[in-house]
């Protein structure tokens, strides 16, 4: 029989926070990551930490009950907003280690290993310029670099150039969110208000793509070690 990994910043942590608090048709990883601290360690304080008021983890009674809840500020308003409102939580509770689980908000706690470091607080997270390499926005390069066929993408920053390589593409195209999100526009109209509404939720820049016709799949990495 296998002994369980253990992480050693967990071994004699006595609160830890957890991000990504959703559970529905499209669960976040926050409910898993707490069932399983309460399985390996059953006295840890385990704090959620959460953009919506409405997420389902808050209210569980099971395994993956939480000992206290804390709003964040939604990730695009940034680190600055992030640490202001970390700070004021840690006056309250003794975290000492933190667990993103949400691609839309590690950049802002990359950005803030080092401040929260000072303050006490551990973080496994990747190095920023990793970080950056495995975007959605840098995809086709790589693809392009390791010669895989990658449908015709572009990155905007403003729905004008967005509507100008949409153009040059041709429709249809699918709109993508930076982090999340993809909605296929037939018409200009349609790109507009994909782009309005992709840029309010994830931010900027917004992609489009040439829409390529075929089976959709799902592709699924799992790591042991």
């Amino acid at each position: 029989m296998t002994k369980p990994m253990t992480t050693p910043m967990l071994i004699n942590a006595t609160a830890v926070a957890v991000t990504g608090l959703h559970r529905g048709d499209n669960p976040q990883p926050g409910a898993a990551v707490i069932a399983s601290l309460r399985r390996r360690f059953p006295g840890i304080r385990i704090i959620g930490l959460s953009y919506d008021p409405m997420e389902s983890t808050i209210y569980c009674q099971d395994g993956c009950r939480l000992d206290g809840v804390y709003l964040l500020p939604y990730p695009r308003t940034g680190p600055k907003a992030l640490m202001e409102r970390l700070e004021g939580i840690l006056e309250r509770e003794a975290i000492e280690v933190i667990i993103p689980c949400l691609d839309s908000e590690l950049m802002n706690f990359i950005e803030l290993q080092d401040r929260l470091a000072q303050r006490g607080v551990k973080m496994m997270l990747p190095a920023k310029a990793a970080f950056l390499r495995r975007s959605k926005d840098a995809l086709p390069l790589l693809c392009r670099r390791i010669e895989i066929p990658t449908p015709e993408t572009r990155i905007a920053y403003d729905v004008a150039d967005l509507a100008k390589f949409a153009a040059q593409i041709g429709y249809p195209v699918y709109v993508k969110g930076i982090y999340y999100e993809a909605h296929l526009a037939t018409t200009e109209a349609e790109l507009y208000e994909a782009f309005k509404e992709l840029a309010e939720m994830w931010g900027l820049p917004v992609m489009v793509q040439e829409m390529v016709a075929g089976e959709e799949y799902d592709v699924v990495g799992l790591g042991d070690g």
